[in-house]
């Protein structure tokens, strides 16, 4: 398509800045992101990046705030060892758009962001980052997305991406998403990331690395890994790290695997304070430290399931700080010992993890398991649960006599009907999230360097959830390790073949922020 075929939507005649412009080329689609005065851009179609003599697109420095409306369409990178958006400018939002086939291989050097680097703040909404990788001598950081600022990912699957290990100990970091500012995951799926070791150091945050806070509201977190070096040393944080604060509420962090002898923590952990909210930790994987979870002495925990062990590590590293009760931990290991949490009680009694109605792949408790209405009704939104009152699927607390332990709510199947017209209703109710306490946190130690590997083509998601609310959360700082992953990517059991992200149904209704 020409440059005059591009249609305008309009001009902001006060501040001279171009609005809104429909593409659906190549071409089009590089001039209007290269116009430092465009706000928005519409796809009107997919989009492949075949012009290897320039490479990525590049929004340049100076460029006001642009927002780009995928409308459920591709944008694709076919030039190796290439990245496929680069974000110089203000900040920048991608919305219904899928990003894919980014290759980044700066050579000697660090390599930020192999679909999309962003200097300035960045928002996915309704988007998909998928089956891109970052690849240099001092590691791979952010397989999918790298961020220098602020991070939000809503209603979004980030998947099949790989941080490339480099050279000695230069490990690849943040399989999935690295980012340098505070970041907000919600209603989000992050799954089957690599974090790739080095020849010498294993890689960390399989799924996510965030040198800031990091807020997880009802989201997944599984099937990452942080794999082990290619000739010494093991992966670290298989599912998600924060060099600050860290609140998970209403989230499921599943099967996420530290790989390696000396492998360290497989799910969450956090330099600065850690909380747990109506949360479910299990199946991860480490050889030392903590399989699921590491506890410092001033985290805390409400509602939550910590269990299932995998690898030969305990569940938890570290007794929990404050225990804010009607927690169940599978082992001893996690100090769960109010008057009302269950510790060293087992099986869970969870179900495999599943999209099932098309949402959020989850785990759902067996109706006869220990966590359905362990809670009393009156005590489900106490403490640090104060204004939970919807689950990770946006089913209100509670469904039956009392609120049940973890993300996820037992829902009866309702009784059959006896009038045909009328289906069968689902309770909903708009959720809100707590605000968490503030807090002071260590800091993090220097990089590290890995070997790259190849991955293999991840199957792509279909769509995302909805949105919610904003707590706050305490900043810190975390003890740090290397750069770069690389690694064959897999996606989570039960997630192959099941329609991801579905956004959920309408009957939900809105979401209290």
């Amino acid at each position: 398509m020409s440059l005059m075929s591009l249609m305008f939507v309009g001009v902001g005649a006060a501040s001279g800045q171009v609005a809104a412009i429909d593409v659906n080329s190549e071409a089009g689609l590089r001039a209007a992101f290269d116009d430092v005065a465009e706000t928005e851009i519409t796809l009107t179609g997919d989009v492949v990046l075949s012009d290897c003599g320039v490479g990525a697109l590049v929004r340049p420095v100076g460029a006001v705030a642009l927002v780009i409306n995928g409308g459920g369409f591709t944008l694709s990178q076919t030039c190796t060892g290439e990245r496929v958006i680069t974000n110089e400018g203000g900040s920048l939002e991608l919305r219904d758009l899928t990003v894919t086939g980014g290759s980044l291989d700066v050579g000697a050097g660090e390599a930020f962001g192999g679909g999309v680097y962003s200097v300035g703040a960045m928002t996915l909404v309704d988007a998909v980052v998928a089956g891109n990788r970052a690849d240099g001598s001092l590691g791979g950081v952010g397989g999918g997305v790298a961020t220098e600022g602020p991070l939000r990912i809503e209603s979004s699957v980030v998947t099949g991406n790989v941080a490339g290990g480099g050279e000695s100990v230069f490990n690849g970091r943040g399989g999935g998403v690295y980012s340098n500012g505070p970041t907000e995951v919600v209603d989000s799926l992050i799954s089957g990331n690599v974090a790739a070791g080095a020849v010498a150091q294993g890689g960390a945050g399989g799924g996510l690395f965030i040198n800031e806070r990091l807020e997880l509201r009802r989201s997944t977190v599984s099937g990452n890994t942080a794999e082990a070096g290619t000739s010494e040393g093991s992966g670290d944080f298989g599912g998600a790290v924060a060099n600050g604060a860290m609140l998970v509420v209403n989230s499921t962090v599943h099967a996420n695997t530290a790989a390696g002898p000396g492998s360290g923590n497989g799910g969450v952990n956090a330099a600065g304070l850690l909380t747990l909210v109506y949360s479910a930790v299990t199946q991860n994987s480490a050889a030392t430290g903590s399989a699921n979870v590491v506890f410092k002495p001033r985290d805390r925990s409400a509602g939550s399931v910590v269990a299932e062990p995998l690898g030969g590590a305990a569940s938890c590293s570290g007794p929990v700080g404050v225990s804010g009760g009607f927690n169940f931990g599978g082992d001893a290991s996690c100090g769960f010992v109010a008057g009302s949490d269950v510790e060293g009680a087992g099986d869970p009694g969870l179900g495999a993890l599943s999209g099932g109605d098309g949402g959020l792949p989850v785990r759902r408790p067996m109706e006869s398991g220990p966590l359905v209405d362990a809670i009393e009704s009156g005590l489900c939104f106490a403490g640090d649960a104060a204004g939970v009152t919807t689950d990770q699927l946006g089913v209100a607390r509670p469904q039956g006599d009392g609120c049940d332990i973890g993300p996820v709510e037992f829902v009866a199947a309702p009784p059959p009907s006896t009038d045909p017209t009328v289906p069968p209703t689902e309770p909903t109710a708009p959720p809100t999230e707590p605000t968490d306490p503030s807090t002071t946190v260590v800091a993090t130690a220097p990089p590290t360097t890995v070997v790259s590997t190849s991955p293999t083509s991840p199957t792509v998601p279909s769509t995302v959830p909805p949105t919610t609310g904003d707590p706050e959360v305490p900043s810190g700082g975390l003890p740090g390790t290397g750069t770069t992953v690389g690694v064959v990517l897999l996606i989570a059991a039960g997630l192959v073949g099941v329609g991801l992200l579905v956004r959920r149904r309408a009957s939900a209704g809105q979401r209290a922020d």
